[in-house]
């Protein structure tokens, strides 16, 4: 599947929180990810309290045994407990910058891992609880 993704909403999940404005990828799922070659980071959308605004942001570094993540197995980070459920990579088509430092070259991979497509930050529901993983390559 190609998208052409217009606003903030998905590279928010993808790239930190920075917005643009178009950035052309293309999805595949996977069953399992090696994950030896990037940072894997765990990230929160929340409701704010007494807000109808949400937040999204960083919760850690995860330090994962292992050179693989598979639909199945849990992650753990702290108090947060992650059921894999759903692995997304996403392939960027060009080379993408923020502020003057590439964050993403062209061909690279990102994968996004939740627990069910639901906890994805795709939707303005505020509760998505989800891993990135930077230069993740498919194995299936």
């Amino acid at each position: 599947m190609t998208r052409n993704i217009r606003g903030a909403a998905l590279l928010a999940g993808l790239l930190l929180g920075q917005a643009a404005s178009a950035i052309e990828y293309d999805t595949a799922a996977a069953h399992e990810v090696d994950v030896s070659g990037g940072k894997i980071v765990l990230l929160r959308h929340a409701r704010q309290e007494k807000d109808l605004s949400c937040k999204s942001g960083m919760v850690g570094v995860v330090g994962h045994e292992g050179d693989t993540i598979k639909v199945g197995d849990t992650v753990k980070y702290q108090d947060y407990t992650l059921p894999v459920g759903v692995i997304e990579v996403h392939t960027f088509r060009e080379d993408i910058s923020w502020d003057g430092n590439t964050v993403v070259k062209k061909g690279e991979s990102v994968c996004l891992i939740a627990g069910d497509r639901k906890a994805l930050p795709f939707d303005d529901d505020c509760s998505a609880l989800w891993l990135r993983v930077d230069n993740c390559k498919p194995l299936n």
